[in-house]
């Protein structure tokens, strides 16, 4: 059964014949320069418009009296200029709705200066006497502000209490600055360990000294001296490569074979170390893999250590 001819739609514009849901114009060029588009829009313009309030009007400005034109019934000025002349004109000062009698004249209490200020209970003429009332620097006294005063420890000179040094070249020159220097680390000041190194003796104290009482007995030593060395070694005869993987550099660890644990008097010996990568390592202590290093079968890490 073969379906029935649709008849042919076409364009009321052009005469281009019609697509889809088109219904009398093939685009909007069309329907727009169309004249039964362009006949509506003449009815619905100006006063044939549904929302025609009357139009433009004329009004006279009440500042400069000038004639203009408007939409709006209760505009009274023709600009900004002139709304902003009226504002300062009628709203400003004693004309306010919001004036509580201006500016009053009142005596700071550090000072003793005489200032103007709109708020009753001000006290102070600036940010800097209220800054001393609130510090308590200053000495209120039946005879006025007092001033307590100290002596520079460096030249003797007498400047106020709360300043230590009268200059900043009395501070550099001072020893207070000299014995701060000498327990810091500052590279081209003062500093008696400016180019030195300490002994590995020192060093072996130094690092016994922080332990004592820190970490617990099983751990301890892994923060010694000699564990530090142990390790340095393990790396440096791998070469920095992980013997399981082969990866070079990267964060390393050092691995004892035989177990630090049971193994007490092995724990600082280099043939019972073996670098392995941070993932190679976790797989060696993990419970659900087995020990890749002796049960893998490939004994080639065992040469190296022998080497």
């Amino acid at each position: 059964m073969t379906k029935p001819e649709t008849e042919k739609r076409i364009c009321l514009k052009c005469g281009k014949a019609l697509e889809g849901r088109q219904k009398n114009y093939c685009s909007r060029d069309c329907l727009f320069t169309s004249e039964q588009f362009l006949e509506g829009c003449r009815k619905r313009k100006g006063k044939n418009s549904n929302r025609w309030k009357g139009g433009k009007i004329q009004k006279i400005c009440l500042i400069c009296s000038k004639k203009f034109m408007t939409w709006h019934i209760n505009q009274k000025f023709c600009s900004l200029q002139c709304r902003f002349a009226s504002y300062r004109a009628n709203c400003t000062g004693e004309k306010n709705s919001h004036w509580k009698g201006g500016k009053i004249e009142k005596k700071c209490i550090v000072c003793s200066k005489i200032f103007q200020s709109r708020k009753v209970d001000a006290k102070y003429c600036s940010v800097k006497c209220r800054n001393i009332a609130q510090t308590k620097k200053y000495e209120f006294t039946a005879q006025g502000l007092v001033v307590p005063t100290r002596t520079c420890p460096t030249c003797g000179k007498v400047i106020n209490a709360w300043s230590v040094y009268c200059s900043k070249k009395c501070y550099l020159t001072s020893n207070q600055l000299k014995d701060r220097l000498l327990k810091i680390n500052v590279p081209g000041r003062v500093n008696p360990m400016l180019g030195k190194h300490h002994s590995m003796e020192t060093r072996r104290k130094i690092s016994e000294a922080n332990l004592e009482g820190n970490l617990p007995v099983d751990h301890s030593f892994r923060y010694t001296f000699e564990y530090k060395i142990w390790r340095k070694a393990v790396f440096a005869r791998d070469n920095y490569t992980c013997l399981i993987c082969g990866k070079v550099g990267g964060l390393l660890n050092a691995h004892h074979i035989r177990s630090y644990a049971k193994y007490p008097s092995l724990r600082h010996d280099v043939t019972n170390g073996v670098t392995l990568c941070n993932s190679c390592h976790y797989l060696e202590h993990s419970n659900n893999t087995k020990n890749k290093i002796k049960n893998t079968g490939d004994l080639s890490w065992q040469t190296q250590v022998a080497s």
